[in-house]
């Protein structure tokens, strides 16, 4: 029975405080709030966490009636009106897009932070605002091509997350602001910007010497418009943690091909087809520049075996030009002379 009472009290109260807070009559709010305490600590007091939230809930109450005034002089005025006079009186201009976000830890909602979220020209304008006066607290500016915008839906409000190479801010919004919110996407803020494809990225990035990609690098840093492709790989890539592929270079590309032909040799090779096997060798080194000893040693050998020495000397010497092959060239050098000696007996 005693819990029901306690029940049945802080429901009356509540109503009172509510009744209180709408007609704005402040010296009843407090009164309701001294009382709701007064039940809060004979009802609560076995509990602690419930006391926790109800304490948080009573300071917040006490904050919205204080701001109130100040908020609803603001709130006649329309929400998007609000959102944009606040922008007004801290950037001095109208905002092309706007909404409001917070940021909450679940542990404390006292903790909030709310910012009014802005683009005005080139730059991202983030304003951090008391959430019961829509006072402005204090603002930051992130130029347009340093951030990174991503906004992922959710059925009640979208989540923006604004990364920047400093720092990322996430912030959650509200249904009513959805449609502002997308228009703050990366697509939306550079529905001019060009899209490269990752073959000419890698053409920037890894197909010119050094010294030119640094020019072109301070070149972007001056005027980034100046150098698209630099843009685009520093907001597709960098701002977002992925790697380009490196492009294979000639050798990896020529060692997808003569290598399947290297396995054919060798079949041959143990079949007993060992001209068939001395010509798929010979091919492979004429219209490649192999990697590996394999592909010189083999034709060498069976070319020797088969008394073709002065072919099996052309074959090392093709071997000793390969640039690839340095730390094999004593193997082909002593092979070389054993084969010139025999051609002079």
């Amino acid at each position: 029975m005693l819990i029901i009472f306690y029940i049945a009290a802080g429901v009356f109260l509540g109503i009172l405080g509510w009744k209180a807070v709408k007609a704005g009559i402040k010296i009843l709010v407090f009164l309701t709030i001294i009382g709701g305490i007064l039940w809060l600590v004979g009802f609560l007091l076995q509990n602690l966490l419930p006391i926790y939230f109800a304490l948080l809930g009573i300071v917040y109450i006490v904050y919205a009636i204080k701001g109130a005034p100040k908020r609803r002089a603001k709130q006649k005025q329309g929400r998007r009106d609000v959102l944009e006079n606040i922008v007004v009186e801290t950037a001095g201009k109208v905002p092309s897009v706007v909404f409001w976000g917070y940021h909450a830890p679940f542990y404390n909602p006292l903790a909030q932070k709310h910012f009014v979220v802005a683009k005005v020209d080139n730059m991202l304008w983030l304003i951090e605002i008391d959430p019961f006066t829509y006072d402005a607290i204090n603002s930051s500016q992130i130029p347009v091509i340093e951030a990174s915008i991503e906004i992922k839906r959710r059925i009640i409000g979208d989540k923006v997350i604004i990364k920047t190479p400093e720092k990322t801010i996430a912030l959650n919004t509200g249904w009513r602001d959805r449609q502002e919110v997308r228009k703050l996407s990366d697509t939306a803020l550079r529905s001019d910007s060009k899209v490269f494809s990752e073959e000419e990225l890698q053409k920037t990035v890894y197909g010119q010497s050094p010294e030119d990609l640094v020019k072109q690098l301070k070149q972007w840093q001056k005027d980034p418009s100046s150098q698209p492709e630099i843009e685009y790989y520093y907001r597709n890539y960098t701002l977002q943690e992925k790697t380009l592929p490196r492009p294979l270079q000639k050798w990896e590309k020529e060692a997808e091909d003569y290598i399947p032909r290297l396995d054919e040799a060798r079949s041959l090779e143990k079949l007993g087809d060992i001209e068939g096997a001395l010509k798929v060798y010979l091919d492979i080194i004429e219209q490649y520049n192999p990697i590996g000893t394999v592909y010189y040693e083999r034709p060498a050998i069976i070319l020797e075996r088969l008394g073709r020495l002065e072919q099996a000397i052309s074959v090392c010497e093709k071997a000793l030009a390969n640039p690839y092959l340095e730390k094999s060239w004593s193997l082909f050098e002593k092979r070389l002379n054993r084969l010139k000696k025999k051609t002079n007996k």
